[in-house]
């Protein structure tokens, strides 16, 4: 008849399962902060230059219009306020 393990075994095999869980959650966790940089390098340096891009744009649109109306704008493109 087999006896049931014994206490030290028991001991190390729940052992070994947290250290085999902790490697597993490790692995994870360093996959998921890999994609996290790697989207954040794609933020700074595609979506921030077709942002400055789009700005520019802009910023030369308004000024052309207001060039074509002779309104003047002020360095950001803005139209000067009245206050009357």
């Amino acid at each position: 008849m087999a006896r049931g393990w014994t206490f030290r075994r028991t001991i190390g095999a729940g052992f070994a399962a947290m250290v085999a869980l902790t490697v597993v959650v490790g692995a994870i966790a360093v996959l998921a902060i890999n994609d996290v940089v790697s989207s954040k390098d794609r933020v700074i340096n595609v979506d921030s230059r077709l942002l400055v891009e789009a700005e520019k744009a802009g910023l030369v649109e308004r000024r052309e219009v207001a060039g074509g109306s002779r309104i003047p704008v002020d360095g950001q493109g803005n139209l000067p306020r009245s206050d009357g």
